[in-house]
């Protein structure tokens, strides 16, 4: 007499077949940063998770892209569509060393004044000294530096018709 418990028949388990799989997010190949939790993300920022491409509705961290919620207006990410072969993100305006001065701490900076931080083009909103760029490259609105989009500072190394 054999038992019912003694071998597990390929049918009798459905958990096994309907688990899915999560695609791996490859940081070499993928055409934007992996999403992490240690990292902040502004309004615009684009990711991936589990093979999704996500946009940054507003300054978030720490909150998964994919974490199921009630209604849409709860999560800080629009989901764009699955990673495709050839997507690619748009590349960051290079600024040429020396168009500005580097940003430095014992400075004091005058509304209106451009440095360069991380090969980007900063002007100071208003007088400061020891406050870094860095808090405007995180979307921060308080603080005291304007970071230049890519289309920006693009219009501003344009060569000038004459």
């Amino acid at each position: 007499m054999t038992s019912p418990l003694a071998e597990p028949s390929a049918s009798a388990s459905p958990l096994a077949s309907s688990q899915a799989t999560v695609p791996a997010d490859n940081p070499a190949t993928s055409p934007y940063p992996i999403w992490s939790d240690l990292a902040v993300y502004v309004e615009g920022d684009r990711i991936v998770w589990h093979g999704n491409v996500y946009t940054a509705k507003w300054w978030t961290q720490d909150d998964v892209p994919d974490n199921p919620v009630a209604t849409e207006g709860l999560t800080p990410w629009q989901l764009v569509g699955p990673v495709l072969p050839g997507d690619k993100p748009a590349p960051q305006q290079t600024v040429p060393a020396g168009t500005y001065p580097l940003w430095t701490a014992e400075k004091i900076y005058l509304q209106g004044d451009r440095v360069m931080f991380d090969s980007r083009i900063f002007e100071a909103k208003w007088w400061n000294r020891e406050e870094s760029p860095l808090a405007a490259m995180q979307g921060s609105p308080s603080s005291a530096w304007k970071m230049f989009t890519n289309d920006q500072a693009q219009q501003l190394l344009a060569p000038k018709a004459s």
